[in-house]
C-alpha cells in the first residue's frame, strides 16, 4: 500500500523533529521523577505508608515517560530512517548497470 501523495510533500526530517522533541520531553519527566523520588525518600522522613504509595506513584510515573520516550525515539529511527535509505536505494542503479 503506497502512502497518500499529500504526505510526500512532508520530509522525514520533519517528522523525526516533531518526535525527537516529544521524546525528549518525556526523557526529562522520567529523569525529574527519579531524581525528585530518590530525593524524597532521603531528605523528608515520612511514614512507611506514605513512603509507599509514593514510591509506587513515582515507578509506575518512571516506567510510564520511559516507555513513551523510547517508543518515539524508535518511530524516528527506526521506522523513518530506513524509509530514507530504501528510497536512494531504489533511485540508484543497480550494479552490474555500472559494469557496462
Amino acid at each position: 500500500m503506497t502512502p497518500p501523495q499529500w504526505t510526500d510533500k512532508i520530509s522525514d526530517n520533519v517528522i523525526c523533529s516533531y518526535f525527537g522533541v516529544f521524546s525528549m520531553v518525556y526523557a526529562i519527566l522520567a529523569a525529574i521523577t527519579l531524581l525528585g523520588g530518590i530525593l524524597l525518600f532521603t531528605m523528608i522522613k515520612m511514614p512507611f505508608t506514605v513512603l509507599l504509595k509514593h514510591s509506587f506513584t513515582n515507578i509506575v510515573v518512571f516506567g510510564l515517560a520511559i516507555t513513551q520516550a523510547l517508543f518515539l525515539y524508535l518511530i524516528c529511527e527506526r521506522a523513518l530512517k530506513p524509509s530514507m535509505a530504501s528510497r536512494k536505494q531504489v533511485q540508484q542503479a543497480p550494479e552490474y548497470m555500472e559494469m557496462m
